[in-house]
């Protein structure tokens, strides 16, 4: 595990964080068990299976692994893109050697979901998830990001920022992984009218000028029936939905990291602090510091 740690260099120093970014693509030997990878494929091919279960799958894309579990076989051709393996206690300290699907202790159940993608029962080991040219960008942003964070260290929000990329990495996976399977998948008129739009939200929330989409991509469909269409499938106004995914993700920041308030309302597309912190009071009733105050520290 040594040589898959971020190691502190000048701030923080020797102090190990249990996540290590690469870009270079690879699978380990299965030696390390204790490890999950989320692996992106920007440019190749990959194969996956053997025998007639055997299937090829072209970039990009993203693949989930988890070592714990038996994986099946997979061949990389020319394969370009990047690699984060990582332990789940660097999401937070209190998943450490805790099983995800066991009851959650202490509220941390949105944590251990994060972690669906790489435990798809039945799916698959490795998951695979589909990339198109929008998520392509964010995930390439996402990882730079990330990598400066965690490989430059520029300052003493280091650990914080690094392991926040990623956990926003993670829950692009998880949206991804039920708007595929929950919402496409229900076939229904409303959901299929919807799933476009849901997903352009979980792709933009973090851009502090988008908002809800007032008309949806088909023309045929105006206004009120794309409000009442929305409604119907997910329970809430696209304004509301968009309040309450952008809230949801700085709870989950504001619980997981220590960075400062500014930064996590901008990150979730926020120029206005009071602004988010109405939003946030609505959504939660309380205050985003005193919603952090009741957890203990993500670091341990």
């Amino acid at each position: 595990m040594e040589k898959l740690q971020t190691i502190g260099k000048k701030i923080y120093k020797d102090a190990a964080l249990e996540i290590y970014h690469t870009n270079d693509v690879y699978l380990l030997d299965g030696s390390q068990p204790e490890l999950y990878q989320l692996l992106y494929i920007d440019e190749g091919s990959v194969m996956i299976g053997s025998g007639e279960g055997e299937r090829s799958l072209f970039a990009p894309l993203v693949l989930c692994v988890n070592y714990l579990e038996r994986i099946s076989p997979v061949e990389l051709n020319k394969a370009r893109g990047f690699g984060v393996f990582f332990k789940p206690e660097v999401i937070n300290h209190a998943l450490r050697g805790v099983d995800p699907f066991s009851d959650p202790p202490g509220g941390f159940s949105a944590e251990r979901v994060l972690l669906t993608p790489f435990l798809r029962s039945g799916k698959g080991n490795p998951y695979c998830l589909p990339v198109t040219g929008p998520i392509r960008d964010r995930l390439i942003r996402m990882s730079a990001n990330m990598e400066n964070q965690l490989v430059n260290q520029p300052d003493a929000f280091w650990p914080c920022r690094g392991r926040s990329f990623f956990i926003e990495i993670l829950m692009l996976m998880q949206s991804l992984t039920v708007l595929e399977t929950e919402v496409r998948g229900e076939r229904l008129p409303e959901q299929e009218r919807i799933y476009p739009i849901l997903r352009e939200m979980h792709l933009r929330y973090p851009e502090s000028e988008y908002r809800a989409p007032q008309v949806p991509s088909p023309a045929a469909i105006n206004r009120l029936s794309l409000h009442f269409a929305f409604r119907r499938g997910v329970g809430k106004t696209p304004g509301a939905y968009l309040r309450s995914l952008r809230c949801s993700v700085a709870a989950n920041l504001l619980k997981d990291t220590m960075l400062e308030v500014k930064d996590i309302a901008r990150r979730c597309g926020y120029d206005n602090i009071a602004q988010f912190g109405g939003h946030f009071r609505k959504e939660f009733g309380t205050e985003p510091l005193s919603w952090r105050a009741q957890y203990p520290d993500p670091y341990g």
